[in-house]
C-alpha cells in the first residue's frame, strides 16, 4: 500500500472516530422523544403569564429580569420562566426552569411530568425518558437533553459533579 493510501485510510479513521466520538453530544442526530404533555406544577410551554388562571394561581412575579426578546420572571413554589416580551404572543412561555437556592441546590419540590426533581441522578432521567438523548456540557455543567422534533421542546437534565440534577430546562425550540 503507498504512503498516500496509509494517509487518506488515517485520515478516513480519524473522522470516523471523531463522528462517533461526538455523535452523543449532537441535537442534530438525536431521535425525537414526545415531550407533548411535558409541563412543570401545571404550567407548560406556551401558557401565557397574564392569563387569569396563571395570575390566580402565582400572583404576582417575584422578581423580574428583562432582556431584548424576552422577559425572565420568578413565582411563588420556586417557578422560573421565560416569556415573550411584545407583540401578539407577549407574555407566552417560551422556557421553563427549575432550580434550587444558593444554600440549598435540591430544595425545590417541583417536577418534571414524569416525576423527576433537583437531586435525581441521571439514571433516573434515563430510566423515565429513554435513551434518545444528547449530551453537553456548559458553565461547568454536565446535561442531557431531550428533544421532541413535532412540537418543538427541548427538555435539559442539568448536573454537577455526581450526576445529581441540580437544573431543569424546559423549552420551545425557537427560543
Amino acid at each position: 500500500m503507498s504512503k498516500k493510501w496509509l494517509i487518506v485510510l488515517l485520515i478516513i479513521i480519524v473522522a470516523v472516530g471523531g463522528f462517533i466520538y461526538y455523535l452523543p453530544y449532537s441535537k442534530t442526530f438525536t431521535r425525537s422523544t414526545d415531550l407533548s404533555h411535558e409541563a412543570t406544577d401545571g404550567v407548560t410551554l406556551h401558557d401565557n403569564i397574564h392569563s387569569h388562571s396563571f395570575v390566580k394561581r402565582f400572583g404576582k412575579p417575584i422578581e423580574q429580569i428583562s432582556n431584548e426578546n424576552y422577559d425572565y420572571f420568578d413565582w411563588k413554589n420556586g417557578l422560573e420562566t421565560a416569556s415573550v416580551t411584545e407583540g401578539k404572543h407577549k407574555g407566552d412561555i417560551m422556557r421553563i426552569i427549575i432550580t434550587g437556592s444558593e444554600g440549598d441546590p435540591y430544595g425545590n419540590a417541583l417536577q418534571t411530568k414524569k416525576g423527576i426533581k433537583l437531586g435525581d441522578t441521571l439514571q433516573q432521567v434515563i430510566q423515565r425518558y429513554g435513551d434518545r438523548y444528547y449530551k453537553g456540557k456548559e458553565s461547568g455543567l454536565t446535561s442531557i437533553g431531550y428533544i421532541d422534533r413535532d412540537s418543538g421542546r427541548t427538555i435539559e437534565f442539568r448536573c454537577e459533579e455526581g450526576e445529581r440534577i441540580t437544573e431543569i430546562r424546559l423549552d420551545d425550540e425557537n427560543l
